[in-house]
C-alpha cells in the first residue's frame, strides 16, 4: 500500500457505532469504501486462488443463501 495514512483515515471515518449495531443485529455489516481501485489492484494477485470444486460449490451456496 502506498499510503497507509490515507487508509487509516478511511478506516477511522467509518461509522463504527452503526457497524457494531448491524453486526449485533445481523451478524455482518457493510463498510463504506476502504480501498481505492489502485489499492485493490495491488491485491488482485492474492485472489488468484483456485478452490477445489466441492469448496467452490459450498462457497457459492453460502453467498446465495447465507448458510
Amino acid at each position: 500500500m502506498k499510503s497507509s495514512a490515507a487508509l487509516e483515515e478511511r478506516v477511522e471515518a467509518q461509522q463504527w457505532h452503526d457497524l457494531t449495531e448491524e453486526i449485533d443485529a445481523y451478524g455482518c455489516a457493510q463498510t463504506g469504501p476502504l480501498l481505492s481501485p489502485d489499492e485493490c489492484a495491488e491485491f488482485a494477485p492474492c485472489n488468484s486462488v483456485v478452490l477445489p470444486p466441492t469448496l467452490a460449490r459450498s462457497a457459492a451456496r453460502w453467498l446465495v443463501t447465507g448458510c
